[in-house]
């Protein structure tokens, strides 16, 4: 039999939620380029063997021994292809995997020693934040003896020396959701049980690094957790050299200081960034922690330097540019999803009021993608907008489109969950403009005219009126009535006028909830 280009290793135990989706995933690869797939059952009483079974070229029994390296060696060493890949049964390659396959059958790949991977982290069950990372998942098996090591949080090197020649595959990408399916006990009974085995290595060696990222990582308390803070800081200022790994120790140590220590935050990221310069995760997280850093002292102007700085840094990885970053193949961002992004905005949106700066602000308020900003995002950009309403010109087309866009994600969207999440969001919308009323007062009213015919504008003009004609008139073209505000039909009934039919075509659970709400209001004065 030919040798195989690709050896693909998996370990596994009771993962009969994603096995097969992950088998099934590697079908393809497998066809493309002489192929195969090692598998060993580490213990399963779930059914996951009998799907194994059906894919794997060769299946092992493995007895556990509490030993991530030991599980992956045993199946390395029944490996015969010239390359090994290694992925978990909550991972699934995606669909364009040329770029592998087109690495495979290149020289290149026989003078490399090392590929790497993107492992995209998903976050949300909707498969839309996630963080993406260089997983050093693939090594040369005829440029030395390959094996793991580490029993936790092991890694790929050579038994007698490290690996040299790497290369990155940026659009090979192998997507991970396992972090979804673990409760919050469950993440705390494994940080349990790793803090054992690391605690066993930090003992035989103190000043490793990795160790002691993955210690701060897994620490069950803030207190044990700045001690390993405490070691890695000083471990890194004994050490005189360059090496990219420090950017991921100072980034866990950045991280745990903000909104805790905000001289140890900036002397930390001073350090980092004079120790890795043209770091990739400076460009992105650095920038962050500063912005925030500088947010939260409040000293807008030094965080809008750094705002900018970080939209540079992941418009620089949209791009792809930071793959020329050295510490780039070493790291994982914490700060470049979506939600970080957004915050972001929402800080120099901020900023830029807070400094008076408003032409600026309202010129960021024009930008299309502020209306694709997830619901939490969007709603405290909403809320500012309603605090400096009458300094913000571009106040009123916003919110007209942040309204209209809730109403209009609500009717397209047909999924229980999806409807269910828009519908929420348009609730907590309405609630917004009604608690900013009656928290401000009548005055407020003047700017919720730029609402024009949606509930708070209607509301508004209702709440300013005293002419029966008018009002009658608007009361005609409610068509929200469970979002005007109380006090707009308590106004109403003061004046003694009726509610038009389409009231009483409301559903009987939104008039019980309206009753509620008029009854707790008091009169108007």
């Amino acid at each position: 039999m030919k040798q195989p280009l690709l050896s693909i290793g998996m370990i596994f135990k009771n993962d009969i939620r994603c096995i097969e989706r992950c088998l099934k995933s590697l079908a393809p690869l497998r066809e493309a380029i002489p192929c195969e797939l090692v598998m060993a059952d580490t213990g399963s009483t779930d059914g996951s063997r009998k799907i194994a079974e059906q894919y794997a070229d060769l299946l092992v029994d493995f007895a556990w021994v509490n030993d991530f390296a030991a599980a992956r060696n045993a199946v390395m060493e029944r490996c015969t292809g010239k390359w090994y890949l290694t992925i978990d049964t909550d991972e699934w390659l995606d669909e364009d995997f040329s770029q592998l396959v087109q690495f495979l059958r290149s020289e290149e790949a026989d003078s490399c020693e090392e590929a790497r991977v993107v492992q995209r982290n998903y976050m949300d069950r909707e498969l839309e934040e996630y963080s993406d990372f260089f997983a050093a998942r693939m090594g040369n098996r005829e440029k030395g003896k390959l094996i793991y090591a580490a029993p936790i949080h092991e890694y790929l090197t050579y038994k007698d020396r490290t690996l040299e020649s790497h290369i990155a595959l940026p659009r090979v990408i192998l997507h991970h959701d396992g972090y979804l399916e673990m409760t919050p006990g469950a993440q705390k009974e494994k940080q349990k049980r790793n803090m054992v085995r690391l605690r066993e290595e930090l003992e035989k060696d103190p000043e490793d690094l990795r160790t002691l990222k993955h210690c701060m990582d897994s620490a069950g308390s803030d207190a044990e957790r700045l001690k390993y803070v405490r070691m890695a800081r000083q471990v890194l200022a004994d050490r005189k050299d360059a090496d990219p790994f420090f950017s991921n120790v100072y980034d866990t140590c950045a991280r745990f200081y903000l909104g805790k220590d905000s001289e140890a935050l900036q002397d930390c990221l001073e350090e980092w960034h004079r120790r890795v310069p043209f770091s990739a995760l400076y460009q992105v997280d650095g920038e962050y922690l500063y912005a925030a850093l500088e947010y939260q002292e409040e000293r807008y102007e030094k965080a809008l330097e750094h705002v900018r700085a970080y939209e540079e840094g992941v418009a620089a990885v949209d791009r792809g540019e930071d793959l020329r970053c050295p510490d780039r193949l070493s790291v994982m961002y914490s700060f470049e999803a979506p939600t970080f992004r957004q915050k972001m905005t929402y800080t120099r949106f901020h900023s830029l009021c807070k400094l008076g700066r408003f032409e600026e602000a309202d010129a960021l308020l024009k930008e299309p993608a502020l209306l694709d900003m997830k619901p939490s995002a969007k709603g405290a950009l909403a809320l500012k907008v309603l605090e400096y309403w009458p300094q913000l010109h571009q106040a009123d087309a916003f919110l007209r489109a942040v309204w209209d866009r809730a109403a209009s994600d609500l009717a397209e969207a047909t999924a229980a969950k999806k409807y269910n999440a828009c519908r929420e969001w348009a609730k907590d919308l309405a609630a917004m403009f009604r608690q900013h009323y009656e928290k401000q007062g009548r005055e407020v009213l003047y700017s919720f005219l730029g609402m024009e015919d949606r509930a708070p504008g209607l509301s508004a003009r209702i709440l300013l009126s005293e002419d029966p004609e008018e009002i009658s008139r608007r009361w005609q073209g409610v068509k929200e009535w469970e979002d005007i505000f109380p006090d707009a039909y308590i106004h109403v009934m003061e004046l003694g006028l009726p509610f038009p039919a389409g009231f009483y075509r409301q559903p009987s659970e939104q008039l019980s909830r309206l009753a509620a709400a008029l009854a707790a209001r008091p009169a108007l004065p």
